[in-house]
Order: structure tokens, then sequence, then C-alpha cells
């Protein structure tokens, strides 16, 4: 059986807009996610200090995740003559390969697991994924070069806006080739208000 975390809210708990880091406003939906996310993994596990997310997905993970519209804007561009048939093709493309992969989460306190399952795909699939990680990465002044090693780490201090909370947040990734291009990435993030 999978478990689905979801990180909603429920009761009183009302969720964060957004993030204050190193004295600046962040509302853009990374920050909301991850706001979010460990916000509802408090309210739900108050011992939590550690969340662990797990993907395989194809690709790099560079800055271009930063703004993926303007990436897409770029690409659109770039595309030689004939767009419609181009569209057609990577309409195919994704029918062979198939829907999204999905983000396992694992939570745990004190290296004890509480919890291991999936976050819903309607949250977060393996495009949003990268697009969520490039923020984090940027957050945790891991240096860009880094960013796709077989293992980077930083941190950062995060204040929710809407709550106050403020919370240490250390950031470890690990990125391991597995095959065809794919890569498995594990992403540690521990927490402490």
């Amino acid at each position: 059986m999978v478990v689905i975390f979801d990180p909603s809210c429920t009761g009183n708990t009302c969720l964060p807009s957004g993030w204050v880091i190193n004295g600046e406003f962040h509302d853009n939906s990374a920050a909301c996610f991850w706001a979010c996310l460990l916000s509802s993994v408090r309210n739900k596990y108050s011992s939590a200090d550690l969340v662990v997310l797990r993907n395989i997905s194809a690709g790099t993970l560079d800055p271009d995740w930063l703004n993926p519209e303007k990436h897409l804007q770029l690409t659109f561009e770039q595309m030689p003559g004939d767009t419609g048939a181009e569209l057609q093709k990577a309409i195919l493309d994704a029918s062979l390969s198939g829907p999204p992969s999905s983000v396992g989460i694992k939570i745990h306190a004190k290296k004890e697991p509480l919890l291991s399952g999936m976050l819903p795909m309607d949250m977060i699939d393996e495009y949003s994924f990268m697009y969520l990680l490039a923020w984090l990465s940027t957050w945790a002044a891991i240096p860009r070069f880094l960013w796709d090693q077989n293992e980077a780490a930083g941190m950062f201090t995060a204040t929710e806006t809407d709550t106050g909370v403020t919370q240490d947040v250390s950031v470890h990734v690990t990125a391991k080739p597995c095959h065809e291009g794919l890569v498995e990435r594990l992403v540690y993030i521990g927490f402490k208000a």
C-alpha cells in the first residue's frame, strides 16, 4: 500500500504564503511549496526533524529551472521551422515515455522513521521537482557547479511570512546516475524551528 502524504490545510492550520530568506521575501510557487511542506510536517509530526524526498528523472539541474517559463519561451524560439510538427513530436515522445514520475517522501524524527510514502502527483512530479529543487539549492547557497554532482549541501534560515516561525533549514542533495540518462536524486531537508 502506498501512503500519500498530503500537506494540505487541516483544522485551524494555515499554510504559509512564502518565506523570508536572508531578509528577502519569496512568494513564488517554490517558496510556498517548501514552506507549506515543512509547516505541514511540523504540524502533523511535531517531533519530525528530517524530510527526505526521492525522485528519478532525466536531465540536469541547472539555472534554467529557476525560471521555467523563460526556458520554455527560449525553446519555442529556437525550434526550427514548423512549430506544429515539433509539438506533435513532443506529444508523441511524452506518450511513449508515459506520465511523469512521482516523488517519494520519508519523514524522520531523531533518525527514527515516522512515515514513508508518496507526495500527490497533482502537487509535485519529476518536472516540478526540478524547479523546486533549483530554488531550494539556490537558497541553501549551493554553488551551481555542484548542482549535478554526486553530493552537495548547504543551509539557510527561513521565516514563514504568515506565522512568523523561523527555522534553520539544512539541505543535502545526492545525485546518482541510474541508466539511460536517468538520475536518482535524494534531497535531505533537516529543519529546526
